[in-house]
């Protein structure tokens, strides 16, 4: 038995809508629901790619790990924020928080 396809834009649209409580995918449209058999379907063929090194952070965990003295941890520069892990150092960038700027750079 196949599952049906989901894109990642679909994915972000939904955790980041279920993530607010709000139960809507992007655009305002609701989220299919389960045996929404049509849009299931609508969405098992439609063409779609993964990307495989997405970062979506949410907010209440980067201001947790701003205040950690062990890694990982997240420091300010400036008015730039940036992930430590060791040796590793990654800016935060807008989309990294933002659900709906990480749509707009995927539909981009």
């Amino acid at each position: 038995m196949s599952k049906p396809a989901t894109t990642r834009r679909d994915f972000f649209a939904w955790a980041g809508t279920g993530l607010a409580g709000a139960g809507l995918a992007a655009g305002g449209e609701k989220a299919p629901a389960a045996g929404d058999d049509k849009r299931a379907a609508e969405l098992a063929s439609a063409p779609g790619k993964i990307d495989c090194q997405s970062h979506l952070f949410c907010p209440e965990l980067v201001k947790r790990m701003e205040a950690r003295s062990i890694d990982p941890v997240v420091y300010r520069r400036g008015d730039d924020q940036f992930v430590r892990m060791g040796e590793w150092h990654r800016k935060i960038l807008p989309n990294h928080m933002d659900v709906g700027a990480k749509l707009a750079s995927m539909d981009r």
